[in-house]
């Protein structure tokens, strides 16, 4: 999925493709099993009104499971074949969740029938649904949206990087230079790339070319001075990824992807990089705070009248603090 920030409208008609596809199925299985085409109607056709109050429950849970499943997640680098297995494996989990809870839920009886149209329906629109929108971003990277990306080394990784951004320009990457570890390589070009210049021209570059991200692909870089590139792109809110190598140690901090055969290792993102958690982290601690705040009020103005009978100084502690 595109960024949310770049692209708010495309990643808001994601989630409701997804709500939708599942909404329509579950009508279309409704419609197939109570309909009498398929399995004959023995005990009454039940109100579809009961289907669809349940649909309030229903939708929300297959999008959560979506989730788990990083479906939602901003600028997730995967082909269309995985990106649509998974949706499938999101859909197949919610669909054993639901049939589990029909057994707890006693009031209405669901048919097991519906449940297993639904699933093979919503499989089948999800991911057409998917697929087309899969299309629109590619050719939004494609045409104006790509990652502009420096290179650190001009290695034998670094060749593979060029030449997968330019055979595969629908993944929205474009290798817009690379960085030697030495000035004597400055001037040059490496499968059509120029080099830019040395490691100690990282923030010139950054500056002049608009990167987006920067790949460390050259080895011969002592671990302070990838500490150090590391840290400068973190300063500057830059996408930081380290070719991978045999060596190297890896952290549980430490995410891992693959471009062509390369291995980029990357810090992983925190939880509250994503929007849905920021926003689920803000409506949790409102919630708690205005619930908390009402019930202890009498005992806090109590605590704040007794400070001021025994004590002269102020009820609100104040003090300066770092940051």
């Amino acid at each position: 999925m595109l960024s949310i920030k770049k692209h708010p409208i495309l990643a808001a008609s994601v989630l409701i493709a997804d709500a939708l596809a599942i909404l329509v199925s579950f009508f279309l299985a409704y419609q197939l099993r109570f309909s009498g085409s398929i399995i004959p109607v023995h005990k009454g056709i039940p109100s579809l009104e009961a289907y669809f109050r349940a649909m309030v429950v229903v939708t929300p849970v297959y999008l959560l499971i979506f989730r788990a499943y990083q479906l939602y997640r901003p600028e997730r680098h995967v082909r269309r074949i995985h990106e649509l297995l998974d949706v499938a494996k999101a859909i197949t989990m919610a669909t054993i969740f639901l049939m589990a809870s029909t057994f707890i839920y006693r009031e209405f009886s669901y048919s097991r029938v519906v449940l297993l149209l639904a699933w093979i329906i919503s499989i089948f629109l999800c991911c057409l649904g998917r697929y087309f929108l899969i299309q629109v971003e590619y050719f939004i990277r494609l045409e104006k949206d790509r990652d502009r990306i420096l290179v650190i080394g001009t290695n034998r990784n670094a060749r593979n990087l060029i030449r997968w951004t330019k055979g595969n320009p629908h993944y929205g990457q474009e290798i817009v230079g690379l960085l030697a570890k030495y000035r004597r390589n400055g001037g040059k070009h490496v499968e059509g790339v120029s080099i830019l210049g040395s490691v100690e021209d990282l923030d010139e570059a950054i500056e002049k070319e608009r990167v987006d991200g920067v790949i460390v692909t050259d080895p011969g870089l002592s671990r302070e001075e990838v500490g150090n590139l590391m840290l400068k792109c973190e300063n500057k809110m830059i996408d930081f990824k380290l070719a991978a190598d045999f060596y190297g140690l890896m952290t549980r901090h430490v995410d891992v992807e693959y471009i062509s055969t390369v291995p980029l290792i990357g810090l992983r993102a925190l939880p509250l990089d994503d929007v849905w958690n920021r926003m689920v982290k803000r409506t949790f601690d409102l919630t708690i705070s205005v619930f908390l705040l009402t019930l202890l009020t009498p005992l806090l103005l109590l605590i704040a009248v007794a400070i001021k009978l025994n004590d002269s100084d102020p009820i609100f502690y104040k003090q300066e603090r770092v940051g």
